[in-house]
């Protein structure tokens, strides 16, 4: 009798050339295999389709995905690239060097250990006592906040970030933060970018920053998109203004960013400053480094913001936030237990907001005043031959270009004019202020946010989903972990802990 064939039991695998960028992905998130296992199930029909682990370890090594510990370097091969690292980030600890580079980080180790044994002791000797912090879910709020640090170079930076996942919305580098136009388009910018085919837009529940003059252009438009969406809002702030330094998470993300990227960038600045290379009291010169140091400073913000958008914070066994990569929290909260707050808004909405509260030809958005700007392109392209901006080649190409302008501005009465009446205007534009909407009530205890028409009895009843001020977001770190029915945000750092610096804030 002839023996019958076995059929086989296991799904077919999906397709691997549609799966390959997402894989690659995933790869570089140094996510492990069976954890992208699970990831991938959103990318095709599991009904239809199966991947093993197996077979996403061989497809990983077809490609040449390899690990980092089958990659064979040595203290030898690695430690060149760790150098260029330590030359622009020279805080950067193992783990934050491992993130850029993808190297084993036992042997990062090794080489800091050798090269700079004194501040690997010193990243080691931090210690911080852990404080709670409460976020509802994904896009429940996102705070903004703007940083000072770089003013004396004439650069400025605004951030937003949203609390629950660490995920980085927006880090901007202009010549000013202080202006509501500017700081309403990174808003729109940046919410576009949630966009999908259903919505053009994607847009919190609440937006939360600092009582500053220049948010209440954002706490305007974000409060008439909910209001508009949501009628039941009227007379209600869909903004939230902490102060006493309790819009505390924005905080502790620029205390980050002090301690870990500006270090190396603020040396290399200070070099014109005391070479005598560059004032930032003389136009001409505040133009030039100007029109140099936002598209190099602003190349590296993305940067430093993807890796830590990228990144998988320490894991923390006390931690109640589901520990993970902050862009995969935000992709996939369903993976993590968590719940998505997003509000959809259609392109029209988007645009009536960015006609209304920030029109594409407002001043503010010119870098350089326009002939200048002409100007400064030409000599870069054909002068100069389009030249790579880097912490070694940065005050070269300043000097040369600055050079050229000088040269330029004695037969050029347009030119010279522009540059003279620059700071003039760029004063004004700094100024200009916009008033919080009439009769808006502060978004309290017992304050409406959008949809809450839709909810139970029993979650209106529940003073942690309501988002109240009191209860829910003003509360300062504590150690009492106790009957916490919402989700507890808890802060950590890859190299050292923001909370540290949170600790002082809340102290001073």
């Amino acid at each position: 009798m002839a023996s019958l064939k076995k059929v086989n039991q296991h799904l077919p695998n999906p397709p691997k050339k549609q799966l390959k960028n997402v894989i690659e992905q995933f790869w570089r998130l140094s996510i492990s295999d069976i954890e992208a296992i699970e990831l991938l199930k959103e990318y095709y029909d599991t009904d239809v389709y199966g991947l093993s682990v197996y077979t996403y370890r061989v497809w990983l090594k077809e490609w040449n995905f390899l690990s980092t510990r089958k990659q064979n370097h040595n203290e030898e091969t690695i430690c060149p690239w760790i150098e260029q690292v330590k030359r622009r980030f020279p805080t950067k600890g193992a783990e934050g060097i491992r993130i850029m580079l993808s190297l084993d980080h036992e042997l990062i180790g090794k080489v800091l250990n050798t090269i700079e044994p004194e501040a690997v002791a010193a990243r080691r000797g931090n210690r911080f006592k852990r404080r709670i912090y409460y976020a509802a879910g994904v896009f429940d709020m996102v705070c903004i906040d703007q940083h000072d640090k770089f003013m004396k170079f004439g650069l400025q930076f605004h951030n937003a970030i949203d609390p629950f996942t660490g995920y980085n919305l927006w880090l901007k580098c202009w010549w000013t933060n202080k202006n509501p136009t500017l700081i309403n388009s990174y808003y729109l910018e940046a919410f576009r970018k949630e966009g999908d085919c259903q919505c053009a837009a994607y847009v919190p529940l609440t937006m939360m920053s600092d009582p500053g003059s220049e948010n209440f252009g954002i706490a305007n438009m974000h409060t008439e998109i909910c209001q508009t969406l949501d009628p039941q809002l009227q007379g209600t702030l869909q903004h939230r203004f902490m102060r006493t330094k309790k819009n505390i998470k924005s905080e502790i993300n620029w205390s980050i960013y002090q301690r870990d990227f500006s270090p190396g960038f603020e040396d290399l600045f200070n070099e014109g400053l005391i070479s005598g290379l560059y004032d930032p009291d003389v136009d001409l010169e505040r133009l030039v480094f100007r029109q140099i140091a936002i598209p190099f400073m602003q190349e590296e913000c993305d940067q430093w913001m993807n890796r830590r958008n990228n990144s998988k914070p320490r894991a923390d066994q006390h931690k109640v936030l589901p520990n993970g990569i902050p862009a995969i929290i935000k992709k996939f909260p369903q993976q993590f237990g968590a719940t998505e707050f997003r509000i959809g808004v259609s392109e029209d909405l988007m645009c009536n907001m960015e006609a209304k509260y920030s029109p594409p030809d407002h001043p503010v958005f010119q870098m350089t005043p326009p002939e200048f700007n002409h100007r400064a392109i030409g000599f870069l392209e054909h002068e100069l031959g389009s030249p790579k901006v880097t912490m070694d080649s940065f005050w070269k190409i300043y000097s040369d270009l600055l050079d050229l302008f000088q040269s330029a501005t004695i037969n050029n009465v347009l030119l010279s004019t522009e540059v003279a009446q620059n700071g003039q205007i760029e004063g004004s534009i700094e100024k200009e202020e916009v008033e919080l909407m009439p009769g808006q009530q502060e978004l309290r205890y017992n304050g409406k946010v959008i949809g809450e028409e839709g909810l139970t009895d029993e979650e209106l009843l529940n003073p942690f989903f309501r988002h109240d001020s009191e209860n829910y977001l003003e509360v300062e770190f504590t150690d009492d972990e106790d009957d916490r029915e919402l989700e507890i945000s808890d802060f950590t750092d890859d190299d050292n802990s923001e909370m540290e610096v949170a600790n002082s804030l809340l102290q001073s």
